[in-house]
């Protein structure tokens, strides 16, 4: 038999059309080669999609491109600028319950507590109207917590400055704790009813 003659067909689908497909492929009852019969779609490329699915790889949030596994994101931590490296140190060590994770050239360091990050680096912080940014509400960094009234109680009682006490929100509870350069820290327990 030969080759069949003529351009070869190409195809690129969009992560909604793959994504459709594996949830039909997927109901009870149903076979995955009439579900790619009638999508126009070989087998292989229906159970590639599913599987992809099923890691996460298929993501409509980033404009229907596929993740690769490589590059995904590990995690974020900001980066607070902080007059005094040592201050801030003791601060989040003593006040907060973090550990210390590096410090490079007494400069620069890195606070973490159960997977979250600071990162301190020891400059001036940026000019702001303090009252201002905490009458509005600002964060400068939001913490999710599993017991926002448990936390808090152990924060106070390490002398941690709260800038809004511990109060209910339509979103859940939260309080936000006040940093030795002004930096507001936000730390919410989101409200996980529907």
């Amino acid at each position: 038999m030969g080759r069949a003659i003529g351009p070869r067909k190409v195809q690129r689908y969009s992560v909604e059309f793959k994504l459709t497909a594996v949830k039909m492929s997927q109901m009870p009852g149903v076979q995955v080669q009439p579900v790619a019969a009638g999508r126009d779609l070989h087998p292989f490329m229906l159970s590639r999609s599913g599987k992809e699915a099923r890691e996460g790889l298929l993501n409509m949030r980033h404009g229907g491109r596929m993740r690769d596994s490589v590059s995904r994101l590990k995690y974020v931590a900001p980066v607070l600028q902080v007059a005094d490296l040592e201050r801030s140190l003791t601060f989040y060590r003593d006040r907060l319950g973090f550990d210390l994770e590096f410090v490079y050239e007494g400069f620069y360091a890195s606070v973490i507590r159960d997977g979250c990050r600071v990162h301190l680096n020891r400059s001036a912080p940026p000019e702001r109207d303090q009252e201002a940014f905490e009458t509005a509400g600002h964060l400068d960094a939001c913490f999710g917590v599993e017991d926002a009234e448990a936390l808090a109680k152990v924060l106070a009682s390490s002398g941690a400055v709260f800038s809004v006490k511990l109060r209910s929100m339509p979103y859940g509870k939260e309080f936000y704790v006040r940093d030795p350069d002004g930096y507001i820290l936000g730390f919410i327990q989101p409200d996980d009813t529907p």
